[in-house]
């Protein structure tokens, strides 16, 4: 049962940084706490250590969002325009109004605040990469360029590709295919129902497409140098 036990320590102590690491079960090694206890021990300390992390990685990433959708939200407008082109035309192909309902007079607000950060998350998304790049790339690649902006580009380029290829190809035919439904029931499409089908899909192929990036992160966690195990 203690080999089982230091084996989940030893394991679990890989997400630390290999300093920390190494120092960390050298501490455990000498001090003799019973292995049960020195797993509790371990869990706090990189649950503190992630909550720190990825708390500073979020609310920069928030920030950079809000700083593109506070842009974008200036020309909503114009977003709304070439967004909602899919939508009208499958509505004129299926006889359906062109003006969608809404049932509350706080939705077309509400409408512009979404695309406005959709659109931020777009636009900011190399900023977000370059941050998820920075926090979990292995150590020995993390501050080398030459890996630092082929993912920072890749995972941009990625991003923004699959949006635009799920509002050419994929929304069309999903607008058409759940709106005929409407059409044959005669009922009304509502502006809130609509519009997150076309924002979730096209967020939804954006993070479809990002497959490459995550595999290519995989690879280089694989890639990294073995470390040390622990003994009891």
């Amino acid at each position: 049962m203690n080999r089982i036990w230091w084996w989940l320590i030893d394991r679990v102590s890989r997400s630390l940084e290999p300093n920390e690491r190494d120092t960390v079960l050298g501490d455990f090694t000498e001090s003799g706490e019973p292995a049960g206890r020195a797993l509790v021990d371990l869990v706090g300390l990189i649950v503190r250590r992630r909550a720190a992390l990825w708390g500073r990685w979020l609310l920069r990433n928030f920030v950079a969002v809000m700083i593109g959708a506070g842009v974008s939200f200036y020309f909503r407008d114009i977003i709304y325009v070439n967004l909602a082109s899919p939508l009208t035309r499958a509505l004129i192909t299926l006889d359906l109004p062109r003006h969608l309902v809404y049932t509350n007079p706080i939705d077309p607000f509400i409408l512009y605040s979404k695309l406005s950060i959709l659109t931020g998350v777009f636009l900011a998304s190399p900023y977000i990469s370059w941050q998820l790049w920075a926090s979990v790339a292995p150590d020995r690649y993390r501050h080398e360029k030459r890996y630092l902006w082929p993912f920072v580009t890749l995972t941009s380029v990625l991003f923004v590709t699959g949006g635009l290829l799920g509002r050419k190809l994929a929304l069309p035919l999903a607008l058409q295919f759940l709106l005929s439904f409407a059409a044959l029931s005669h009922s009304v499409a509502t502006i809130n129902g609509c519009w997150d089908l076309m924002i979730g899909l096209m967020v939804g192929v954006g993070l479809l497409f990002e497959l490459p990036s995550l595999c290519w992160l995989v690879y280089l966690k694989r890639a990294e140098k073995p470390r040390r195990t622990i003994q009891p």
